[in-house]
């Protein structure tokens, strides 16, 4: 009977050192990852930038008029001049009324400067016999957490 006694004893030491020691490397390499924070801020944006462009493709091909829509900013300049109202109105009978619309964004790059960013790329285009291949400009701000197309240049 004596012999059961100590050995339950003797397990539970080892053990608390064992978590002790597990729970000290798990520690250190936090730090150096909170010290690198900093640098991957642009990068983040970056990639929101990217999403943000990729989303609005999709919402096009998809014919999505308010995950379209919801892509420009409400401070939004339609290159030929008009309101924006008007712009969003033509907007939405050009694309509704397609039977397949296909929207691809190719060699995409991004620069961002403060809460400001562009986005060049190719855009290949097809709706029925139409099929194009341009290149696009989207100067883009961040608005309320989210990037919002300003203006969109077609050329160049």
């Amino acid at each position: 009977a004596r012999a059961p006694a100590p050995a339950p004893k003797a397990a539970p030491a080892p053990a608390e050192p064992a978590h002790a020691v597990a729970a000290a490397p798990a520690a250190k390499p936090a730090a150096p990852v909170a010290e690198t924070k900093p640098k991957p801020a642009r990068d983040t944006a970056k990639l929101d930038v990217e999403r943000a462009v990729n989303t609005w493709a999709t919402a096009w091909e998809k014919k999505d008029m308010p995950g379209y829509l919801a892509a420009y900013s409400d401070h939004f300049s339609p290159a030929g001049g008009g309101s924006l109202s008007a712009w969003k109105e033509e907007r939405r009978q050009r694309i509704v009324g397609k039977q397949a619309i296909v929207v691809n964004v190719r060699n995409l790059q991004v620069s961002i400067d403060g809460d400001q960013a562009t986005a060049k790329f190719r855009q290949y285009y097809a709706a029925g016999s139409l099929k194009t291949t341009t290149r696009k400009t989207l100067v883009m701000r961040l608005e309320k957490g989210h990037w919002r197309i300003m203006r969109e240049t077609t050329g160049g």
